[in-house]
C-alpha cells in the first residue's frame, strides 16, 4: 500500500478486503451444529436461487447479446464472468451432494434444482465458467470416497451430456458455442488483445515493486482502459488485471502472493486430511462440494478479476472457513453419540 498512487482508494479497499477475509473466523464461530449449516443453505439457496432465476429470465429474453457483457446492464450480476463463476460453484456443491450422499434427502428436489442452475450455466457466455464447470465436474468424479459411488457419477453425467447435445442441437445454438470456444486461443479476439495487454502490465508493475507490490486496487485505477477492445460497459467499471492471481502479484507483490498460494494449498490438504478421517456420507458430499466449488473459483480467478464482486468474494471466503466448521461439527456429534452409549 506504501507504494500506491492512490493511497486513500488502496486504505479503503484493504479494509474491506480485511472483513472478506475475516469471514471464515464468523462462520467457524456461528456455524457450530448440522442445524445451523442447514439453515444457512436454506437461507443461502433460496435468494442464490431468485437472483440466478431473475438473471436467466432477462438473459433469455436478451439472446442476440448472449456474448456481451452489456446483456447484464441492470441486472443483479452485472458482468457475465460474475453470474457464471457464482452459478457454477452453487452447481457444483448441489451436484456433489447427489454424487456422494447416499442418505435419505429430496433427491427430485435436488435433481430439478441442479437441472435449474444447469439450464442458468448454458445462458452464460463466459469461456472462464465454461472452463471452471469442467474442472470441478473433473474433481467430482475422480476424488473417491468409497465403494458404491462410480454407478451415481456414471448416470448423472450421462444424463447432464444427454442435455447438453438436446440443447446444442437447437438450430443456431452449436454455432454460437463453437464460434465462443474458437476465440479461446485467437490473440486477434478483442478480449483475449486486453487480457494480454493487462497480463503484461501487471508483470511490469510486478517488477518495478516486487516485494510488496503497489496496494491495493492501484491496478484498476492506474490502467487506462480503452473502450475499443473491452466496450464502454465494461470500460466504466475499472477491471483489475484480468486475472486475479497477476492482480494479486502487481499489487500485492511477491509477499501477498506466496500468502496467498499458502492459503489456496492449505485448503485443500486440510479438505483431503479431513476427507481421510470420516465415513459418512452426508458430511463427504459437503466437504468435496465445497472443494470443488472452490476450485471453480480459482479457475476463474486465471483469467477474470472477481473478487472485488461481493457476490464472489463473500462466497469464495465464506467456504474457508466451513471445512473446519464442519469437522468441529463431526467431533460434536461423534463425543454427544459416545455419550449417549
Amino acid at each position: 500500500m506504501i507504494n500506491s498512487p492512490y493511497l486513500y482508494y488502496a486504505a479503503k479497499g484493504s479494509i474491506r478486503v480485511a472483513a472478506y477475509v475475516m469471514t471464515p473466523i464468523l462462520v467457524f464461530e456461528i456455524i457450530n451444529s448440522r442445524q445451523r449449516l442447514i439453515r444457512l443453505f436454506t437461507v443461502s439457496i433460496i435468494p442464490s436461487t431468485i437472483a440466478v432465476g431473475w438473471t436467466a429470465i432477462f438473459l433469455a429474453a436478451r439472446l442476440s447479446l448472449w456474448r456481451w457483457s452489456s446483456a447484464y446492464e441492470g441486472l443483479l450480476f452485472e458482468h457475465y464472468s460474475i453470474y457464471g463463476a457464482f452459478t457454477a460453484a452453487i452447481f457444483l456443491i448441489l451436484l456433489s451432494r447427489i454424487f456422494f450422499d447416499s442418505g435419505n434427502f429430496d433427491r427430485v428436489g435436488w435433481t430439478m434444482l441442479i437441472g435449474f442452475y444447469l439450464v442458468a450455466l448454458l445462458l452464460c457466455f463466459s469461456r472462464g465458467a465454461w472452463i471452471a464447470v469442467i474442472a470441478g465436474v473433473f474433481f467430482l468424479f475422480f476424488v473417491r470416497t468409497g465403494e458404491g459411488q462410480q454407478h451415481r457419477k456414471i448416470a448423472l453425467i450421462t444424463a447432464i451430456g444427454l442435455l447438453l447435445l438436446i440443447l446444442i442441437s437447437i438450430p443456431g445454438v452449436a454455432g454460437e458455442i463453437y464460434n465462443r470456444i474458437a476465440t479461446i486461443f485467437d490473440v486477434h479476439y478483442a478480449s483475449n488483445r486486453s487480457r494480454l495487454l493487462r497480463w503484461g502490465t501487471a508483470l511490469m508493475m510486478f517488477l518495478r515493486h516486487p516485494i510488496v507490490g503497489w496496494g491495493y486496487t492501484s491496478f484498476a485505477l492506474s490502467y487506462q482502459n480503452d473502450p475499443a477492445l473491452v466496450g464502454t460497459y465494461v470500460a466504466r467499471y475499472k477491471p483489475g488485471a484480468h486475472s486475479e492471481f497477476l492482480t494479486v502479484l502487481a499489487e500485492q507483490g511477491i509477499i501477498g502472493f506466496i500468502s496467498w498460494m499458502w492459503l489456496i494449498i492449505a485448503f485443500f490438504r486440510y479438505g483431503f486430511r479431513l476427507l481421510k478421517r470420516i465415513d459418512i456420507p452426508f458430511w463427504q458430499s459437503i466437504i468435496i462440494g465445497l472443494m470443488a466449488a472452490e476450485l471453480s473459483f480459482l479457475v476463474n480467478f486465471i483469467t477474470n478479476n472477481l473478487l472485488q464482486a461481493d457476490r464472489i468474494g463473500i462466497p469464495f471466503w465464506l467456504i474457508y472457513g466451513l471445512l473446519p466448521a464442519i469437522e468441529n461439527m463431526m467431533n460434536a456429534e461423534d463425543s454427544k453419540a459416545r455419550n449417549d452409549e
